[in-house]
């Protein structure tokens, strides 16, 4: 909104996504979300069309060259298959719903949650082997909730660095991640509402988000010709399973 050139608003924008990276410890999932945010900016700047897979890609790519064992860290694992998820299964989950003639907000904003749920099951059975049955609820209420606060924070901490007697303005959003923090702790003890998961392994979900990609739009296939590949891919899948079990 701000009438400025380009190159202005690129710069301006490089300042407030490496300060927000910088109180958030430039942990992976941050990061992901700088550089990601810096490359669309970019391909708006040159006149180039932002490409989703590309950019996160390229993302991963220049990361790991940086820190090439945070491919080991939960963190940068479920930051990326998230984002990987919403890019290849919202909009086939969105139009799901909008043909039950449900509202199309609620439609897009049901579809981001029901798209990560689904694409981070593979990824679960490796760091909790366990899928909680509220999580969709929690996350369908509480996400949109924790990024309002999560952005008013973001405006506040410059101004109490500059007027400190405004830092009682960040009781309020302590207030609210405070309220989050004990819902999801308390919903993570529930033990009955934790469902196992077998543990897959790295054929299988190898195996799994190519199917994914598969079924998402990206891929210009009929519906049976998806079916097909997507059970050849999850067969091998499986197969590898059983070969590394019985050695």
């Amino acid at each position: 909104k701000i009438k400025i050139k380009r190159i202005f608003k690129f710069i301006f924008l490089i300042i407030i996504l490496t300060f927000f990276a910088y109180i958030c410890n430039f942990v992976p999932s941050i990061v992901r979300a700088l550089i990601m945010g810096l490359l669309f900016s970019l391909g708006n700047l040159i006149g180039k069309k932002y490409d989703k897979l590309n950019s996160l890609g390229l993302c991963a790519i220049v990361m790991l060259l940086f820190r090439p064992f945070d491919v080991f860290d939960a963190g940068f694992v479920l930051s990326f298959m998230c984002v990987f998820c919403i890019f290849t299964l919202q909009k086939p989950v969105q139009n799901f719903f909008e043909k039950l003639k449900m509202n199309s907000r609620l439609a897009q904003a049901l579809s981001v949650v029901v798209s990560v749920q689904i694409g981070l099951i593979p990824v679960l059975t490796i760091y909790s082997q366990s899928f909680n049955l509220f999580s969709l609820l929690i996350n369908l209420v509480f996400v949109p909730i924790f990024e309002f606060v999560f952005v008013i924070t973001l405006a506040l901490v410059p101004i109490c660095v500059v007027v400190p007697f405004m830092s009682f303005a960040l009781r309020f959003v302590e207030f609210i991640f405070g309220i989050i923090t004990i819902v999801a702790s308390w919903v993570g003890s529930l033990t009955w509402a934790n469902l196992p998961l077998a543990k897959f392994n790295d054929t299988l979900i190898l195996s799994t988000y190519i199917s994914v990609f598969v079924c998402s739009g990206y891929v210009n296939l009929k519906r049976y010709q998806k079916a097909v590949i997507c059970c050849l891919v999850m067969a091998v899948g499986f197969l590898g399973t059983f070969v590394n079990t019985l050695i």
